[in-house]
């Protein structure tokens, strides 16, 4: 196939297209489990103690006959947890007497990924054939945006799904023409929740407090795609053409920053507004 060619959405690799008739007549399956964590880890020169640490996978497969010789089905799935680390090794300033003092602190950051995918095989007669499949995508991040120099106040939490169902019928008219009609529907959704509404803090070199600049977003979209192209194989040359239709529906929101960012990089300015209990010996140090 050529990967520039009209029915591709965007430049690919070239292909051969394969045409097999659908059935099996046994099934076949597996399962897998994997799983480890922190006890052969040495602990991060940065951090007190080691750091926890915990990855967990499971895997399971399926595929077999509905119908012998006619139709058959496969099924797949897959979850991946994991609980991974970050470590803030910062310098703050203390909220009463502002002298700096340090911030050394671990925190676990669980995140967890789901696969699923379904397919199905007809042989409708001879000459037709079915393939419906689905694909199930999600991931989740909790406590993100945490380590080095960022405070956990900085925190926000990541969700996405996605969702992928295929539906092709394939007429093999004869020995040299193939006809594909094509149908999908797509939808996928990211979502980005910060936990504060307070301006950003940046202290170089020093620590990263306030709120997430990168806020509460949200972006969503749906698409719907329909086909039909006709391959002729004639002589030395091969032709295909055809018509699709694509609709796609998308909703974005990103308040990246929208409530500002105060940087401080450092040097001598004049004192505004000194802390209500601030010392006399405090203020001739500020």
């Amino acid at each position: 196939m050529n990967p520039f060619s009209a029915a591709n959405e965007y430049p690919g690799y070239g292909g051969i297209e394969i045409y097999t008739n659908p059935g099996t007549d046994q099934f076949h399956g597996g399962l897998s489990f994997d799983f480890s964590d922190e006890s052969l880890n040495s602990r991060n020169p940065f951090a007190p103690v080691r750091a926890p640490y915990q990855n967990r996978s499971y895997t399971a497969n399926l595929s077999g006959p509905v119908l012998p010789k006619r139709a058959s089905f496969s099924f797949y799935f897959n979850r991946y947890a994991g609980d991974s680390n970050s470590i803030v090794n910062a310098t703050t300033l203390n909220p009463v007497t502002l002298e700096p003092e340090r911030y050394n602190q671990t925190f676990v950051t669980p995140s967890v990924s789901t696969y699923g995918n379904i397919r199905f095989d007809l042989k409708i007669n001879q000459k037709h054939t079915l393939v419906a499949n689905y694909n199930f995508d999600g991931n989740a991040q909790d406590l993100q945006g945490i380590g080095v120099f960022s405070l956990p106040s900085r925190v926000f939490d990541g969700r996405r799904r996605g969702h992928v169902l295929q539906m092709t019928e394939t007429a093999v008219i004869n020995e040299k023409v193939v006809n594909e009609t094509r149908f999908q529907l797509m939808s996928n959704s990211f979502r980005q929740t910060s936990e504060g509404t307070a301006p950003a803090l940046e202290v170089l070199e020093s620590f990263s407090g306030g709120s997430s600049p990168a806020g509460s977003s949200l972006n969503k979209d749906f698409r719907l795609e329909l086909q039909n192209f006709t391959s002729w194989s004639l002589k030395r040359h091969f032709l295909k053409f055809g018509a699709r239709f694509r609709q796609a529906n998308i909703e974005s929101v990103a308040p990246v920053n929208f409530f500002g960012t105060y940087i401080f990089a450092g040097g001598t300015a004049p004192l505004l507004i000194p802390p209500a209990n601030c010392s006399p010996a405090l203020m001739e140090k500020l």
